[in-house]
């Protein structure tokens, strides 16, 4: 187990990079139009949030890239080819959007084209499928590339020699929608619009995984996020028929104590007695249904545990010490549902916002050492 402290070694500009994570942003989500269209959302999403076998034989998840122009561009480096990284853009029709699911959802009726950047020092080795690849899950709020790129595209690059393949959440930036072009990004308009979110990101990670498996021929994958970004990559992790890396940082087991629970800043934050209201009980009945579908939908303890619990050094996390949002003890129970040697674990000094600013570079550490463990499985024994 290593404890990290509250050292500044990145600067406060590259740590915000990957946000403010699962619950910074999510506070008000619970109390502006109640729960929305709940029960459509669950019935439109189950199929990603739970995807069966055969989701992987149907050709759903079958992308074509359009990349946004032909040149790569610098965003570090460029007076030396060796010490330069390069990023470029793309986008795909996604495979978690429907015209259905963005009728019961509003939000979404902008995000039809998933957005992304792949980030990396050399170009030729990634299109080649020879580089170690994290695809990231994003954290909740953050908008365009430039801040991911600069707290772990660039020094994963750059120091580890990884590349990224990050994703732009659905509803936000340039796949926002039209009603919503100003204003707080992670203000979502209903609990259901928080459901479909989760499951479009899911399906959109799934998505690259096999682009960088069938097209560009990648082996050594890693799914891994901050936050929100980490509960949901450790969920995408439980559903693959292959294995990945995983790398987890500052989030649950499961998200049902995060909402529910008294005890954290967002059990104190969501407006029940609102959600009560809007389907005639009382803000403890809706506290108590939130609880269950998160329970259902995103939990890990009701899912089977990520291939590479049986490949050594595979997973990885990052925990907060006195983080508000995911408190220490779901934490170590995030570290007992992997079954994780204290090895694999990182304790940083810092809540939840001040982690995302101080301990970027160790989320970067974590990916490239899980990444060096990765064993091709023709050599497994």
């Amino acid at each position: 187990m290593m404890v990290m402290g509250m050292g500044m070694g990145m600067g406060m500009g590259m740590g915000m990079g990957m946000g403010m994570g699962m619950g910074m942003g999510l506070g008000m989500v619970m109390g502006q139009s109640g729960w929305g269209e709940l029960e459509t959302v669950d019935a439109l999403t189950r199929r990603m949030l739970h995807p069966p076998a055969d989701v992987w034989t149907s050709g759903e998840l079958d992308v074509e890239v359009t990349w946004n122009d032909g040149e790569w561009e610098v965003v570090y480096g460029g007076q030396d080819a060796e010490d330069t990284v390069y990023a470029a853009g793309f986008s795909f029709a996604s495979p978690g959007w429907s015209p259905e699911l963005a009728a019961a959802v509003p939000m979404l009726a902008a995000s039809e084209r998933a957005m992304a950047r792949v980030v990396t020092d050399d170009p030729g080795a990634f299109l080649a499928g020879k580089q170690a690849v994290l695809v990231g899950a994003p954290p909740s709020g953050i908008e365009g590339f430039s801040r991911p790129t600069t707290a772990v595209g660039i020094p994963l690059a750059h120091k580890h020699g990884v590349a990224t393949v990050m994703i732009e959440a659905p509803m936000y930036g340039r796949r926002r929608a039209a009603h919503r072009k100003t204003g707080n990004a992670a203000r979502f308009e209903g609990a259901a619009d928080l459901m479909a979110q989760a499951a479009v990101i899911a399906h959109e990670q799934r998505a690259m995984l096999e682009w960088l498996r069938n097209d560009i021929g990648a082996s050594n994958l890693v799914v891994g996020g901050l936050s929100y970004g980490g509960l949901m990559s450790s969920i995408v992790a439980t559903t693959l028929p292959y294995e990945t890396g995983l790398v987890v940082g500052f989030a649950p087991v499961s998200p049902e104590r995060v909402f529910a629970d008294p005890a954290t800043v967002m059990g104190r934050t969501v407006d029940y007695a609102k959600l009560g209201a809007d389907d005639g009980t009382d803000a403890e009945t809706a506290r108590a249904k939130l609880a269950a579908y998160l329970r259902e939908d995103a939990s890990l303890a009701v899912r089977p545990l990520p291939i590479a619990t049986q490949v050594p050094g595979r997973i990885e996390a990052l925990s907060a010490v006195h983080d508000g949002f995911v408190l220490p003890e779901m934490s170590i129970a995030l570290h007992e549902h992997l079954m994780l040697p204290e090895s694999a674990i990182t304790w940083c000094v810092g809540g939840h916002a001040s982690s995302f600013i101080l301990h970027t570079r160790e989320f970067c550490r974590a990916v490239a050492r899980v990444a060096a463990a990765h064993v091709p499985p023709s050599t497994r024994l």
